[in-house]
């Protein structure tokens, strides 16, 4: 008999008896889960016999509607399951995953699946309502134990922009105080500005605060006389660490070679912490010619494919939204996105805040 347990902010105990060793990686960690999603995530754990599929989701509020959607703030994840699950397991739990959604007022979810675990595969042609697409490829830079081994393996355009940013600027890890804090905040604001970067990717002053005090999240940067000119938050953890919400200085000169410098004492952070790689991400776009996967692309030498899923909770309410917002806006009929109707002005409030759902049973038969 398939049964279905359910936490809200932490994982349900069971997860240990199916998953006993250490997480796979940083993004299915309960700490750092709650580091970025605060109390307002919610975990599964569905099994029978001998298998189990585990997930966790933090659920975002649609405008007014009293509507729900699923779209990670960060990281790659997805759902973990257990080795050799048989098919018919696995078509079930789908399917009661998603009836606790629907329940709920989830009308859709946007699945970023882990590029070094694959772990969509296993989920592929299992349900109509879960598509999975490759999104974009990323990069993901070897961690090697000393500085002379990691410069080596840099290309020598990219070793001389470390050099040039060693020369100009003091690298380090910064301590997180709320000036230090501050400045990156107004770089990381400024960037996304410069950038043309949605709204829904700013860090909001809550998650900010989080990430500030979390142990787990440094901040890398640059300094010149005191000025903080180029950092990044790097997600410390010993199988993965990651770089991203990285912001700069806009003038040239000032920045040169900062960049490539605050990537290159991530990596030294992420030796210190016993990682194997570190998570640079991809581009704004899939295009290899895309201007920040070509500066990751310089710095980390793997590339690897990045899948996401499309998992439809409710047909008919998606559809319902979907239709309400490409009414007179050529633009939105033409997005390619999954949850485009977030690009309405009546759906966009709420996107990537998340909220909790209602109050969850600690198991549901």
């Amino acid at each position: 008999m398939l049964r279905v347990h359910l936490e809200h902010g932490r994982y349900p105990s069971t997860v240990r008896r199916w998953f006993p060793v250490e997480e796979p990686d940083p993004f299915f960690e309960e700490t750092v889960l709650t580091a970025i999603y605060g109390g307002c995530w919610t975990s599964t754990v569905i099994e029978e016999g001998g298998h189990a599929l585990r997930h966790a989701f933090a659920a975002c509020a649609i405008g007014n509607t009293g509507l729900f959607d699923i779209e990670p703030l960060e990281g790659y994840a997805g759902p973990l399951i257990t080795r050799e699950a048989p098919a018919d397991f696995l078509i079930e739990a789908l399917r009661r995953y998603s009836t606790f959604c629907r329940e709920h007022g989830i009308v859709g979810e946007l699945m970023r699946f882990n590029p070094i675990l694959r772990n969509h595969l296993v989920l592929e042609g299992l349900s109509t309502d879960l598509v999975l697409l490759a999104s974009k490829p990323v990069v993901y830079l070897p961690v090697h134990a000393d500085d002379s081994t990691r410069m080596s393996a840099y290309p020598r355009a990219t070793r001389n922009m470390v050099r040039a940013g060693h020369r100009h600027s003091s690298l380090s890890t910064l301590e997180k105080t709320p000036d230090v804090w501050a400045q990156f905040r107004l770089l990381f604001d400024r960037s996304l500005e410069a950038t043309g970067t949605p709204p829904q990717w700013q860090l909001s002053p809550d998650l900010s605060e989080r990430l500030r005090r979390d142990p787990h999240f440094v901040l890398v940067g640059a300094v010149q006389e005191e000025r903080v000119v180029s950092a990044a938050i790097a997600l410390l953890h010993p199988s993965t660490s990651y770089y991203f919400r990285a912001a700069g200085v806009r003038d040239a000169d000032t920045r040169r070679g900062a960049s490539n410098a605050v990537v290159h004492e991530i990596a030294r952070a992420a030796a210190a912490a016993g990682a194997a790689r570190v998570g640079l991400g991809g581009g704004r776009t899939a295009s290899l010619t895309d201007s920040l996967f070509r500066f990751k692309r310089s710095v980390g030498r793997d590339v690897l494919p990045f899948s996401i899923g499309l998992f439809t909770h409710d047909r008919a309410a998606l559809a319902a939204l979907v239709r309400t917002a490409e009414q007179g806006d050529a633009s939105i009929r033409a997005s390619a996105l999954f949850l485009r109707y977030r690009l309405a002005p009546a759906f966009v409030d709420g996107r990537m805040r998340p909220v909790p759902v209602r109050p969850l049973a600690a198991r549901v038969p």
